[in-house]
């Protein structure tokens, strides 16, 4: 971008410059699987698997121990086989002679237990007896799309230039975005098996300004709506691109080791942004002093900038129909996957306000904070760096004071 001074403007208070290596050129084709997602067609024929699967398990330690749990529940309700059982426990226990002298008690105790369980019998056979069948059918019903889901997030992060890392950040991955906030908070719906995160994801939406438009997928993001139903609407606004940063990997190691074991309900307040570092610290006065994070949580309307890893979301792609693969539905030919930044490396905010500088006593002036962070820790990758050159900003100031 050009690096002549900014016109004044309260919505957009800064602007970076000399960043034109990491604004994206190149409009993305949203194919993700070339990238490395992976396709519902990559599982093959599902019900011929699971049919396989459970031939298999018959003969392992899972399938044998089902089958024992019948055998049981059918031994208990016949008094010809439970009498058997029950004579050579006697016989183990109490020897020879013992169960000689108890037998006919047994045969004769069995034949009343006959005519007591028969209709007992009857009712329970009527349901163990289809037991494997209906067995086959819950794990058909149940496997299934936890398959299809599973097989979405493995990875559920992977690169939008296609033949590189997925362990690492280096400058190839990096672009940067900036523009006005439209939503930003903490996401608890993500749950990738292999790009593990430490905490919640900070999410902040940004409708990008217009030199920033090849951040986005030609898929929507969302890309399948046409399920919702009543009142129901995405929490993504229209336009909007997400910036993701996982907000425990922003702490220490030794604070980080709290996100690894339970935290209980009561202490969830401490750890949980934004908040300013005296209020963290007076919810557990225990946590050090990485947790101010009331100071650059951008909020709707807010200009916002950041720099970090350009990926597709593999469980953000193109269905037919409402997009859930548990009624049926498939993927669109080709399939296109939406574009997001995962994870940050850095990000910058402002916002005017009047302050109380020390210098002008009880007297407040109109000013402008601008907040910036950066770090490596991206969570489930790490960027290589946290800056491949100086970040530069231009920053609006509040206008002066009036002439006499």
């Amino acid at each position: 971008m050009s690096s002549e001074p900014k016109a004044l403007d309260r919505r957009r208070p800064f602007r970076r410059i000399g960043n034109d290596a990491f604004i994206p050129t190149r409009a993305l084709d949203g194919d993700g699987a070339a990238c490395g997602c992976r396709l519902e067609r990559d599982l093959g024929d599902i019900e011929a698997k699971l049919d396989q699967f459970v031939k298999d398990t018959r003969d392992t330690v899972v399938g044998k121990t089902v089958g024992q749990v019948i055998d049981f529940v059918r031994l208990l309700l016949n008094p010809s086989k439970l009498g058997d059982l029950l004579i050579a426990l006697i016989k183990k226990e109490l020897g020879d002679v013992a169960a000689a002298l108890l037998t006919p008690l047994i045969v004769a105790a069995g034949g009343a237990l006959q005519l007591l369980l028969t209709p007992i019998r009857a009712l329970v056979e009527s349901i163990v007896g289809p037991i494997e069948t209906v067995l086959v059918v819950f794990l058909k019903t149940l496997a299934r799309p936890v398959m299809l889901r599973a097989n979405r997030v493995l990875p559920q992060w992977v690169p939008v230039e296609r033949g590189l890392s997925n362990t690492s950040v280096n400058r190839r991955q990096v672009i940067e975005v900036e523009g006005i906030c439209t939503r930003s908070f903490g996401n608890p719906v993500d749950m990738p098996l292999i790009n593990w995160r430490t905490w919640f994801a900070w999410n902040v939406e940004v409708a990008p300004e217009p030199e920033y438009s090849n951040v986005f997928s030609p898929a929507a993001d969302p890309p399948n709506t046409s399920g919702a139903s009543g009142g129901e609407r995405s929490i993504i606004p229209p336009g909007s691109f997400e910036i993701q940063w996982d907000a425990g990997a922003l702490l220490s190691a030794g604070e980080q080791a709290r996100f690894q074991t339970r935290i209980a309900d009561a202490d969830t307040p401490s750890i949980d942004g934004p908040m300013t570092l005296d209020a963290a610290k007076a919810a557990n006065p225990e946590i050090g002093s990485e947790l101010d994070t009331a100071f650059v949580w951008p909020m709707p309307g807010m200009f916002v900038w950041a720099s970090g890893r350009h990926v597709y979301d593999c469980s953000r792609v193109t269905h037919k129909g409402s997009g859930n693969p548990s009624q049926g539905d498939v993927e669109a030919t080709p399939p296109q996957m939406c574009a997001l930044m995962h994870p940050a490396r850095a990000l910058a905010t402002a916002r005017f306000q009047a302050v109380q500088f020390a210098e002008n006593g009880t007297f407040f002036v109109p000013a402008i904070e601008f907040m910036f962070i950066a770090s490596r820790r991206g969570g489930y990758i790490r960027h290589d760096t946290m800056a491949d050159e100086d970040y530069v900003f231009v920053i609006d100031l509040p206008p002066g004071p009036a002439a006499a």
